[in-house]
This record gives C-alpha cells, structure tokens and sequence, in this order.
C-alpha cells in the first residue's frame, strides 16, 4: 500500500493534461501513412514528453514562488481540463481511420477500415510508462550517486559530479548495449523480409536495368523493395505522353542488402553499375536513400523523371 500511495502522491495532473493535448497532435495526419506499433510508441514517447514537461513546469512555477491556485478552484480547472483532453483523445483515435485513409489515398495505397484506436491506445500507454519509469530511474540513480559522492565533497558539487558520471555511464549502457543490440535486431529482420521473393517480378528485358542478364548485380539480390523500384519506374513511352516532348528511359541503379558483403562493397559494386549504364552521362544523377526495408517513395523518384524528361539516373 506504502508504494502505490506513493505512486498516486507523485501523479502530477498537469503533466497528464500536457500530456494528453501533445498525444492529441501526434495523432493528427503526417506525410506518410502509420502502422499500429509505429503510430502507438510515437504517441506514447509524445506523452511521456509531455508529462515531463508538465512535472517541470510545475516545480520551476513553485520554485519561482509565484501564487497558484489552491482548493477547489485548483482542482475544478486541473480536472475540467483533464476530463476535455481525455475527450479530445477518444475523438482523435476515432478519427484516426479517415486522416490515415486521406493519406493513403494521395499515396496511392489502398484505403483501411479502421486504424485500430484501442491498440494504438494499448502501445502508447505501455510505451509511455516505459519511458515514465526509465525517467524516474535515471532520477534515483543519479540521487544514488550524489549521495555517495556528497561523503567527501560538497553537496552542490557532488550533485554536479554525480549527476554527470550517471549520464555517462547511462548513454554509454544506451549506446553501447541497448541501442546496438536494437540495431542489430532490425537489421536481422529487414534481411529477412528482404529474403521474400515477389513472383509478380520477373528479371528485367532492358541491358541497361539493374538485375538483367547484362547487369552486374543479380536480380535475386536485390530484394523485394528493389524490384518494385527498378520494375514499376516510368518508361520512356509514358513520360514523354505525360511532358509532351521527347523523352529518354530513366536510369535506376539498385544495390540491396545482399548485393555485397559490406556497405563499402555495396556502393562499389552500385557506382561500377553506375558507370557500365552510363549513369554519369545523364543531365540528373540522384543518389536516393532508401528506408531500413529497402523501400524508396516512388512519389518522389518518379516526379524527377517526369521533370528532366527521362534523362535521369538514379543509385540506391
């Protein structure tokens, strides 16, 4: 009972209300479409924000001993407000579907039927007491250390001291452990979602395409998003129906994850196949970054095309 009394003394009501109005925005539509986790963790990560930001507010109003509000005009505004947000919120998950859908729709993505507000709701919660905790961690470690450091130095010192040594050491356990192993995961999962082949793709006709007979890299090492980005490009046919003038085949360049055994071995064997299509002849050349899967937007590749009327090329 003592610990869950104190977990309720350290409820800060404005941290929750900033925080709700933050998860509020975050739920708003964005330049691409989210998924359940991805749309769940952003909104938890945005809340945790604002409850921290709340809960410092809070204390720097106090410590500048500025006047507040106290009985029950304190409580009626902290939780008018709070009831309004916990609205605001239901309203903005149930709307999630139609702002998702407006997306897709000027991405070219088939439209969804709901965006799943209860496990968008679950993930954010559980993510934001996650980083809550992990805050509030960091907040009793340090005081740890500062408290054994105070022994034998002064107290304002030791708090600097302390403070220091635990963030060192936090950032290096985030970076050097956590964040690799993270890391590492998600590159073993793209590999092997790349591994699934698309039947709908057979290996390009054209010399000049990546992965065709002619080509340097093969068409199996490409991987799935690669295909799509070499297969689905304009040809020179539409492009010059589309501009009006005349118009040459694109050039796209591709080198996926199982292209080379390194990166460096990756970008050499993309810029020889570069130079065998002749990509450095072309008015536009455009290195393009694709994402973690291997996927590139073709709302922004095919539009250059479009523009310099084929006489592009393109290397990922």
């Amino acid at each position: 009972m003592s610990f869950i009394k104190r977990i309720a003394d350290s409820f800060c009501v404005v941290g929750v209300v900033i925080g709700l109005a933050l998860m509020c925005a975050s739920l708003t539509p964005s330049l691409l479409p989210r998924g359940v986790v991805h749309q769940g963790v952003l909104s938890g990560v945005v809340f945790a924000a604002g409850y921290g930001l709340g809960k410092f507010g809070l204390w720097l109003w106090r410590f500048m001993e500025i006047r507040d509000l106290r009985g029950r005009a304190a409580r009626a505004t902290l939780w008018s407000a709070l009831v309004i947000l916990s609205i605001t919120t239901m309203l903005t998950l149930n709307r999630m579907a139609v702002w998702q859908n407006s997306i897709r729709e000027r991405m070219g993505m088939e439209s969804i039927d709901t965006a799943f507000p209860v496990a968008v709701f679950l993930v954010a919660l559980i993510t934001a007491l996650g980083v809550i905790l992990l805050a509030r961690l960091i907040y009793v470690g340090a005081g740890k250390i500062v408290d054994a450091t105070h022994g034998f130095l002064p107290r304002r010192i030791s708090i600097v001291v302390g403070t220091v040594l635990f963030l060192g050491l936090f950032l290096f356990l985030i970076n050097g452990v956590i964040l690799r192993a993270a890391l590492s995961g998600m590159d073993e999962s793209f590999a092997a979602l790349n591994q699934v082949l698309d039947d709908e793709y057979d290996p390009p006709d054209n010399r000049l395409a990546s992965g065709s007979a002619a080509s340097l890299i093969d068409w199996s090492d490409i991987g799935r998003n690669g295909k799509r980005f070499i297969a689905d490009g304009p040809s020179k046919a539409e492009i010059a129906e589309v501009t009006g003038r005349a118009a040459k085949q694109p050039l796209r360049v591709y080198a996926g994850f199982d292209t080379g055994e390194t990166l460096e071995e990756r970008a050499q064997i993309a810029l020889d196949e570069l130079l065998r299509v002749g990509g450095f002849d072309r008015s536009t050349l455009i290195i393009a970054t694709p994402t973690g899967t291997g996927w590139l937007d073709p709302s922004g590749v095919n539009t250059v095309e479009f523009l310099h009327a084929g006489d592009t090329a393109i290397v990922a």
